[in-house]
């Protein structure tokens, strides 16, 4: 698979397992995008990528997903992986 396929089909399956918010499907829609091109992302890109940091960085996306945010982003790294 490509790189967008991969990072297509993982937010297919965690999506089908997770009900998200129109603002969370937002975020998630910007991180497929960062995840197309470099098939990770971790903490560090809230905080230094101009992409999330102009929607509110790290501290946002903590507050947008809540509890989801830190599970989401192993899964989504794994997910890929697979």
């Amino acid at each position: 698979l490509t790189a967008a396929e991969r990072v297509a089909l993982a937010m297919t399956r965690i999506q089908h397992d997770i009900t998200f918010t129109p603002e969370q499907q937002q975020w998630l829609s910007l991180i497929q995008m960062h995840m197309e091109t470099n098939l990770s992302i971790d903490e560090q890109d809230f905080e230094t990528l101009p992409v999330f940091l102009n929607k509110g960085g790290l501290g946002r996306a903590k507050k947008i997903f809540g509890d989801l945010f830190q599970g989401l982003i192993k899964r989504l790294n794994k997910e890929v992986a697979a």
